[in-house]
């Protein structure tokens, strides 16, 4: 009996670690500041306008708030954030300048580590949406984020970014659609993770099998 239990403990130690080696997404803590904006217009710069309030002011300007639609009623759409449906979210009329900050932070992070980095998007107008690009230390990562011209449907842009010799990073986002109109999104959940080598996971996988395998003294 106890020989069965070790030769289904072995095959579930076996299955966690195909489990972890397999999976890209099992993630440290978000280095990202505010990346859901709930502290408001902090830990983070823009070549945009910032308006403290209603409405938004047109084009190269953006705003914190819980409904795009608050801020211009043009827009048509009434929606809520990413996070819960009722918190804060980045509310943009794209730039009509080329390659003018939307958003930038810089992160201090480890040397020759792999980073999940991640955000969510939405139309606020269904005219000429936004394209968004993202760098890294001056490097793009990941190709142009086209957003949907359905208003309202938050979709994900995701990369992994290998840090190599660097110990901080930039990170850096850009509409480089400069249409003056249309051109109206929102932007939320912005997160960077540090991704546990495979191989750290395995041996703690196998580190518990080993202890629970070994055999013990009789009393």
């Amino acid at each position: 009996m106890k020989e069965s239990l070790k030769a289904c403990f072995c095959l579930w130690v076996v299955a966690m670690g195909v489990l972890l080696l397999s999976s890209p997404r099992v993630y440290a803590v978000n280095l990202i500041v505010n990346g859901d904006f709930e502290l408001g217009n902090v830990g983070f710069t823009s070549g945009y306008t910032y308006d403290a309030s209603p409405p938004i002011q047109g084009s190269d300007c953006y705003a914190i708030g819980t409904n795009p639609s608050t801020w211009n009623p043009g827009w048509w759409s009434s929606f809520g954030d990413h996070t819960t449906g009722s918190g804060k979210m980045l509310i943009a009329d794209g730039h009509r300048s080329p390659n003018q900050t939307l958003w930038q932070q810089t992160v201090h992070v480890a040397p020759n580590t792999s980073y999940y980095f991640s955000y969510w998007a939405a139309s606020s107008y269904y005219y000429s949406p936004a394209v968004l690009r993202t760098t890294i230390n001056g490097v793009q990562i990941g190709g142009d984020f086209q957003l949907p011209s359905q208003t309202g449907q938050w979709t994900q842009f995701q990369v992994v970014w290998n840090s190599g010799s660097a110990t901080s990073a930039t990170i850096r986002l850009v509409d480089i659609n400069t249409n003056g109109f249309g051109n109206d999104f929102v932007l939320d959940d912005l997160s960077m993770q540090a991704i546990p080598e495979p191989g750290t996971m395995w041996l703690f996988a196998t580190g518990v099998a080993a202890m629970a395998l070994r055999p013990r003294k009789k009393g």
